[in-house]
């Protein structure tokens, strides 16, 4: 039984830990599961059998094993020949959402993967697959995205590993302006663009 996620990232590898504390939910996406507490940062990786947002809490009580994929540290909830899906409860309370920390692509490091971050104003290469801005690149990777078009972004997601350090990207923000519909029309199947001028509705078609 551990009390926080700094006492968990302490054990060795293949631990079967019981979180005596709550833990807050940052992001999920399929077997992908960020969440945060006091102490530290963490991916539960697996099916919870849950559903949370970003700022629930997790009821303490859940439980799963420690261990270490080609370098990225995750809380799986395969223990031994079963799972650990029922130990986790649904979100009985909320905090206020947790914000990233910003931060340079030279922070994106294994020390400190599973974080959640925004990478402001970066340059995003779709066909290489890497965010740069002034202080290097990193190898960007579609887990948690689908990935838009080249061009400048911020962009929000979370450190990790494989093998080598990459950045999984959850969000893009654009930095690309048009100031019509006509120079909206023009862009690069897949961009991404903020509107600087007022557009009129005409119409709204709506299906169940």
């Amino acid at each position: 039984t551990v009390a926080n996620i700094a006492e968990y990232l302490a054990l060795e590898d293949g631990e079967v830990v019981k979180f005596a504390n709550p833990v807050t939910a940052v992001f999920q996406k399929g077997n992908y599961l960020y969440a945060q507490d006091e102490t530290g940062s963490m991916l539960i990786y697996g099916q919870v059998g849950q559903t949370y947002e970003n700022g629930d809490v997790v009821p303490a009580g859940f439980y799963g094993s420690k261990t270490t994929y080609n370098g990225l540290v995750e809380f799986s909830t395969k223990v031994g020949n079963g799972y650990s899906t029922e130990s986790f409860a649904a979100a009985t309370e909320k905090v206020e959402p947790i914000t990233p920390i910003v931060a340079t692509v030279a922070d994106i490091t294994a020390e400190q993967q599973n974080k959640f971050f925004v990478l402001k104003g970066v340059t995003f290469d779709a066909t290489a697959k890497t965010i740069t801005d002034a202080s290097g690149s990193v190898a960007a990777y579609t887990t948690l995205s689908t990935f838009p078009a080249s061009g400048e972004y911020d962009i929000y997601g979370f450190a990790s590993v494989y093998k080598n350090v990459q950045f999984l990207p959850s969000e893009f923000v654009s930095q690309l302006k048009v100031n019509s519909i006509a120079e909206f029309k023009e862009l690069e199947e897949g961009a991404i663009a903020t509107f600087n001028n007022p557009v009129t509705v005409v119409d709204v078609y709506a299906t169940e």
